[in-house]
């Protein structure tokens, strides 16, 4: 007696290689959903790398999450988000470029809020002679001064609104030498590329080879704010708010002060 082997249908055989074909599909499509809800990226305002940089390890260490920056001008970084690179949070330096986003369309409803406030100070290199002299006695002996580029940045906007209502912003514009945004700017007092810089204050209080001659008078310039929001089309719009919501709890703000910022208001 012969024994026959036996073989499914070929609709069977069929069925199941298209089952095992579709979870084969299936399966890489669920591992970046769930690499999405482990992940947040944030765009973040250059003047915010030192703190957000020590509070996203904090938050990562906690909560199992990895929490990436693009750090850079806020306008530019709110151009790229205009152009759809794929984000999930965004800080600003200044109410514009995020106002720009809100008119795009491009925030998640009522995500929008104030995470810190800063100032603008005058300073030079930590090995320069200058000390006791004014500002106007700085901006007039500088052969050259650093500040953030107006078209690229607000801090370049709000040094340059302070240096007009004091009257000196065109006695610098021949003089003046425009960083891509307020850190490069810095580092060209730090280099003593320029003899003069017009900073944050945080980024000069965390800045060893600078020193601040002058708080520039707050009245001179907007207040300068830094809102926060979750993007529209976040991978990861949960982890976007639960980041924003560590941001804002009473154990940030001691990180906030330390690095020089104010804790603003909040609506």
């Amino acid at each position: 007696m012969h024994l026959r082997r036996f073989r499914p249908a070929l609709p069977f055989r069929k069925s199941l290689f298209l089952s095992l074909l579709l979870a084969s599909l299936l399966l890489p499509a669920a591992a970046c959903g769930n690499a999405d809800e482990r992940r947040v990226l944030v765009y973040a305002a250059a003047s915010l790398r030192d703190v957000l940089t020590e509070l996203g390890q904090e938050y990562e260490t906690a909560n199992n999450v990895d929490v990436a920056f693009n750090w850079g001008g806020s306008v530019a970084l709110a151009n790229q988000l205009k152009r759809h690179a794929p984000g999930d949070v965004f800080i600003s330096a200044g109410a514009d470029p995020m106002d720009d986003l809100e008119e795009a369309g491009l925030l998640a409803s009522d995500s929008r809020t104030t995470l810190a406030a800063n100032s603008l100070v005058l300073v030079v290199s930590s090995e320069s002679k200058i000390s006791r002299q004014s500002v106007v006695e700085i901006i007039f002996g500088a052969d050259r001064i650093g500040i953030a580029d107006p078209a690229l940045s607000p801090a370049g906007r709000y040094a340059r609104e302070s240096l007009e209502s004091m009257g000196l912003w065109h006695e610098i514009q021949n003089r003046a030498v425009f960083g891509s945004n307020v850190r490069t700017a810095l580092a060209y007092v730090e280099s003593g590329a320029v003899d003069a810089g017009v900073v944050y204050r945080t980024d000069a209080l965390n800045n060893k080879a600078v020193r601040i001659v002058h708080e520039l008078p707050p009245q001179s310039h907007a207040p300068i704010l830094y809102p926060m929001a979750t993007l529209k089309d976040a991978r990861n719009p949960r982890g976007a708010s639960l980041f924003m919501e560590f941001l804002s709890e009473e154990s940030a703000q001691p990180r906030l002060r330390r690095y020089g910022f104010d804790v603003a208001e909040r609506p």
